[in-house]
């Protein structure tokens, strides 16, 4: 799916390190959840770019630590 212009997952991948943290931890701030998720809390143009950007990267690579979200 496209999110703020990123190219992300239609859903959270099973293999997320963060699955099962909703409203909680790196969970609340996804692009996934937020924008596809099964409650919508934002639609995907609104998310912010700059941290689709780094959520594109982190799902690319393995998802490996944690996104390095800019303030």
């Amino acid at each position: 799916m496209r999110i703020a212009g990123h190219t992300l997952p239609d859903k959270c991948p099973d293999d997320c390190p963060f699955s099962g943290e909703t409203y909680r931890g790196f969970c609340k701030l996804c692009p996934v959840y937020r924008c596809a998720g099964e409650e919508v809390l934002m639609p995907p143009e609104q998310y912010r770019k700059d941290w689709a950007k780094e959520w594109a990267r982190w799902f690319r690579y393995e998802m490996v630590g944690y996104p390095k979200l800019p303030t």
